[in-house]
């Protein structure tokens, strides 16, 4: 449960931000300085990554349904 909180906050609560600060500097002095390799890296992260981390959330919320019905092994338990 921690890591699916953890991965909320982290990767997907800030799409909608980032996505956002990126529109903003659209048109700005340092984004028309900015060569036309600079600007595919940073609108292909987004593409490529975003989707991915939504992937993977739907994934650990997939895992972590089942997860509860599954009893894990206690590190006290194992055979040393």
């Amino acid at each position: 449960m921690a890591m699916l909180v953890t991965f909320f906050l982290s990767r997907i609560l800030v799409i909608p931000i980032l996505v956002y600060m990126l529109i903003t500097v659209i048109g700005t002095e340092g984004y028309s300085r900015q060569s036309v390799a600079g600007r595919i890296l940073m609108w292909m992260s987004h593409i490529i990554l975003d989707p991915l981390n939504i992937r993977w959330f739907y994934k650990i919320i997939r895992s972590s349904s089942t997860e509860s019905e599954i009893e894990a092994p206690l590190i006290r338990d194992a055979d040393w």
